[in-house]
């Protein structure tokens, strides 16, 4: 099983010190050292910074001057990005406009940045500030002609603390790590190996077969943290079934051993359920630590043949967010057109943050407003972990707010 991420919290008060510096960068080798031993593929080490709660202005050369430390620390680490989370909602109004005006800025200047607002469980009540936040949404679309840049702000609804999985990661331990999994390859494996072997099977057969196997998975990469002596930094594993478009690795080749037809069709939320449950009972009869979502990822731009399902008009946003009740993430890097009423992509937050405390359980908001470009048209990133599609519809209409 390949390691997608490695995500470290970092104070960022801290962050330039000599020693503190020096003893990240000590961590960081011993845990890459210790997985290539165990012939654990890492992809990627992220740097996430502890949630900054805020009542006051983000003044923006404080952090530019911090997040040049970070940089600095990123790159004698060979780390690509880092993430900063912010919970914004003990800010007056006015302050939290410009606050969303200093975070445009920050974006525009660390391109390697991302960024992570917490919405909290009551956000009815700061109306304002959601719309504040859909308007920083549409001028991050326009730092460049493609939208990409909207790839690195996201909104975490009900959050769970040390999930790995960006943007909607936010640590509360410094020098903590999470682990983000791919679980999508190895579960193939298994059921490839299960199916070999049983001419006829159902399904529960077959998910009990693949959570026997995730569960040794689990166990084989707990014992190498063992080894690095840094167990107690350790804060959990996110498992989620998440696509990797650069290698063309789908969720929906999973869905389909389970005699999914077609994603959106009948049966989409069913099988969604059952692999939730299956993951997390896998973490939890295997005795690790997790956190994060552990759930199903329908990350649109990220999974080639969702994208796909996305040009026949198989699914729509109200589909994803039914399926988000039970799978992992919400509506996660969705194209749509960059003009939009302010409150109808409000409407929308407030929709998913409803079914985020409802069903307890955490959901993310990644959409990414393409400039100039209107339903039906294809986006066009031509990069290498984000596919192309068409852009997904909005309905024009919202609630009157």
């Amino acid at each position: 099983m390949k390691i997608r991420s490695i995500t470290y919290t970092l104070d960022l008060n801290r962050v330039g010190e000599l020693e503190y510096n020096k003893k990240v960068q000590q961590r960081i080798e011993i845990i890459r050292k210790e997985f290539d031993k165990g012939n654990v593929e890492i992809r990627t080490v992220r740097f996430n910074t502890s949630l900054l709660e805020l009542k006051d202005e983000l003044f923006f050369e404080d952090y530019r001057q911090k997040l040049f430390k970070v940089r600095e620390l990123a790159l004698s680490c060979d780390v690509r990005w880092f993430n900063l989370p912010l919970d914004l909602w003990g800010c007056p109004k006015a302050v939290f406009q410009t606050n969303c005006k200093t975070i445009l800025l920050l974006i525009r200047e660390f391109r390697e940045l991302f960024v992570n607002v917490l919405i909290p469980a009551h956000v009815s009540k700061d109306v304002l500030k959601i719309k504040a936040l859909v308007e920083l949404m549409r001028d991050i679309s326009k730092i460049s002609s493609n939208g990409y840049d909207s790839f690195r702000f996201g909104l975490s609804c009900n959050s769970v603390v040390n999930t790995p999985f960006f943007p909607y990661s936010f640590g509360n331990s410094d020098n903590g790590f999470s682990i983000a999994l791919e679980s999508v390859s190895p579960i193939l494996e298994s059921i490839k190996s299960f199916k070999s072997d049983n001419r006829v099977c159902n399904n529960v057969d077959l998910l009990n077969a693949i959570k026997k196997d995730l569960i040794q998975h689990f166990c084989v990469l707990d014992a190498i943290l063992d080894k690095t002596n840094l167990k107690q930094y350790f804060t959990g594993f996110d498992a989620s079934l998440a696509p990797f478009p650069n290698e063309d690795i789908s969720v929906l080749d999973v869905l389909e051993e389970f005699g999914l037809e077609e994603f959106g069709s009948y049966g989409t939320v069913y099988v969604t359920e059952s692999l939730t449950y299956m993951l997390k009972s896998a973490l939890l009869e295997s005795g690790v630590i997790s956190t994060g979502f552990n759930g199903v990822m329908y990350s649109l731009l990220e999974d080639k043949r969702l994208c796909a399902s996305n040009d026949n008009d198989r699914f729509d946003i109200n589909s994803l967010m039914l399926y988000s009740t039970v799978c992992g993430c919400g509506l996660d890097m969705i194209p749509i057109p960059g003009e939009f009423i302010v409150e109808e992509i409000a409407s929308l937050i407030l929709d998913v943050s409803s079914l985020a405390v409802k069903h307890d359980k955490p959901l993310g908001i990644r959409l990414l407003p393409i400039p100039f470009k209107w339903y039906g048209d294809r986006t066009e990133f031509n990069m290498d972990f984000l596919a192309d599609t068409k852009l997904m519809s909005l309905n024009n209409t919202s609630l009157n707010i």
